[in-house]
């Protein structure tokens, strides 16, 4: 049987979908992606009007270095998804146009928690800041006492954290000031020289011989 000669073009339709949010790059969010935003989105989230205080179509797309547009784009998926937006007044989103935007937004946040989780960058191992050093030694030793005095302020992440490891830095007179610190806290829990002498004391019940205020409490005779 003769199998007729297929256009390499038509495969090639076959094989790809129409529209793969998952390959959308800067040029395909302003083909696929924008315009569907300007049909069903800015006019509630626009120059105009901004509910929820939500505006779209100035957003920035950048999901790494803007947690706080990121953090949008999420909840804007997680209400096309829910079918929230576009609202039950406005004209519904098609199918295809639903799966173009949800799929872009998901894409760009996989792959920004991915980068901020250093899947892509070499591992930073981190040292104790100060206040896990307080609690640390607290909890080991059990005796309260203030054991980050002497230590340095810890350095400040971009997202506002104290134990962001790229952002820690230690050196060596951090290093001897974490010992200072330990060895103050062992002075005062461990004890040099012999056992200390004991005493044993002797509890007596109060048998009514005696009246006023301790006649019902017991009486304690040490010796």
């Amino acid at each position: 049987m003769k199998i007729p000669h297929l256009n390499p073009a038509i495969l090639l339709a076959f094989a790809l979908p129409l529209h793969d949010a998952t390959a959308l790059g800067e040029n395909g969010f302003e083909q696929s992606v924008k315009p569907i935003l300007e049909a069903h989105c800015v006019k509630c989230h626009g120059p105009d009007k901004q509910k929820g205080k939500l505006r779209l179509d100035t957003l920035s797309t950048d999901f790494l270095k803007d947690r706080a547009a990121a953090e949008s784009w999420h909840d804007a998926s997680d209400q096309v998804k829910l079918g929230e937006m576009p609202p039950e007044d406005e004209d519904p989103l098609s199918t295809e146009d639903r799966k173009i935007l949800t799929e872009w937004i998901d894409r760009n946040l996989s792959e920004a928690f991915k980068k901020m989780q250093g899947t892509e960058s070499p591992l930073v191992m981190r040292r104790l800041n100060r206040a896990e050093y307080q609690h640390t030694m607290t909890d080991l030793l059990g005796f309260d006492m203030d054991y980050s005095d002497e230590l340095p302020n810890d350095s400040l992440s971009p997202d506002g954290f104290l134990n962001n490891g790229a952002t820690q830095v230690t050196s060596a007179v951090q290093i001897e000031n974490y010992l200072k610190s330990a060895r103050k806290a062992l002075d005062y829990v461990l004890l040099d020289g012999q056992k200390p002498e004991t005493s044993t004391s002797e509890v007596a019940w109060n048998k009514g011989n005696l009246r006023g205020a301790g006649n019902k409490r017991y009486l304690g005779q040490s010796s």
